[in-house]
């Protein structure tokens, strides 16, 4: 948990919740909109970026690697959800996407 501190929690969390709300927006605004590829590049880059924050270990400040700080089952399940709403967001684009004709 030092290391964390080191590096600002405050910079950690308003990290994670821009990422949060650009997946929100991106979900509401850009499928209603036709832009379907948009919603599978924002939920790929999510579930890859949470995944490298807290599963890969220590790489950068940005680094939470959940096995080292030994992290309780609440921020795992939690961190896990992101995970998986990042890839149904992932999904939902590249579905709408194919059903699109080509242009």
């Amino acid at each position: 948990m030092g290391r964390i501190l080191a590096f600002g929690v405050q910079e950690l969390f308003a990290a994670e919740n821009v990422c949060r709300q650009a997946e929100i927006k991106v979900f509401v605004t850009q499928v209603s909109n036709g832009r379907e590829v948009v919603c599978s590049g924002v939920g790929v880059s999510g579930a890859l970026g949470i995944g490298a924050a807290h599963l890969a270990p220590h790489w950068s400040a940005l680094s939470n690697p959940y096995p080292e700080i030994g992290a309780d089952a609440l921020s795992w399940a939690v961190m896990l959800a992101e995970i998986a709403a990042a890839c149904a967001l992932a999904a939902v684009g590249m579905r709408e996407a194919a059903r699109q004709p080509a242009v």
